[in-house]
């Protein structure tokens, strides 16, 4: 666009295209920084969610909020989803490698057939 023109309403769209993919994408980064952390708390045995860390953050984001003239309620409301969808990527990070771990101590046949034996015997038993 040339200095001095006034932006179309199909420049204005594709500019806030342009905005909404690069927020994807920084989502995506943050997604993948995301599984480094869980994997990281996985061999320090740190819990997924630590609130004093989140809590921390979004006072950080309030007071970024603030300065850029953006509602601070709309800035932790954002971080605070953002926050919620990384935990999530943590806990299904962590359900996978217990899968795997159980997967690596024998096949899924091996798994399930010791399950339906289990089961098996306590019917037997009288349980369940």
């Amino acid at each position: 666009m040339l200095k001095g023109t006034m932006p179309t309403l199909a420049n204005l769209g594709e500019r806030l295209k342009e905005v909404d993919d690069l927020t994807l994408l920084l989502m995506w980064r943050r997604f993948k920084i995301a599984l480094e952390v869980g994997a990281c708390k996985m061999r320090t045995g740190d819990k997924i969610s630590r609130p004093s860390v989140e809590s921390r953050r979004l006072q950080q984001v309030d007071d970024l909020a603030v300065r850029l003239g953006v509602d601070p309620h709309f800035a932790r409301t954002l971080l605070y989803f953002v926050i919620g969808e990384s935990c999530k990527v943590q806990m299904k990070q962590l359900q996978d490698s217990n899968e795997v771990a159980v997967l690596n101590k024998g096949s899924v046949q091996e798994e399930l057939v010791h399950r339906l034996r289990g089961l098996a015997d306590r019917l037997e038993a009288g349980g369940e």
